[in-house]
């Protein structure tokens, strides 16, 4: 269930210009390059059980978002199996 949740997630992001996300306390930012911007697309309520493959920078001090970002397209891939051009 949470892998056909994730890509419909996915996907609905893609569709609307989302790039890159990075994970901060369990939930999923878009990834900006303005600091001061968040923009918040998902929390887990569930607890660490949805988009486990994307690091949460959350109790690391020292990783950026910059550093954690993953794009979105590598995530449909990786749940998808697919290989697909950008």
């Amino acid at each position: 269930m949470n892998k056909e949740l994730e890509l419909a997630l996915l996907q609905l992001w893609k569709s609307n210009d989302v790039d890159s996300v990075y994970k901060y306390n369990n939930r999923i930012y878009k990834f900006v390059l303005n600091p001061g911007a968040k923009i918040s697309l998902f929390y887990d309520v569930a607890w660490e059980t949805m988009f486990m493959d994307v690091y949460d920078i959350g109790s690391d001090e020292t990783t950026r978002p910059e550093q954690a970002k993953v794009k979105v397209s590598d995530l449909i891939k990786a749940r998808t199996g697919e290989r697909q051009n950008d």
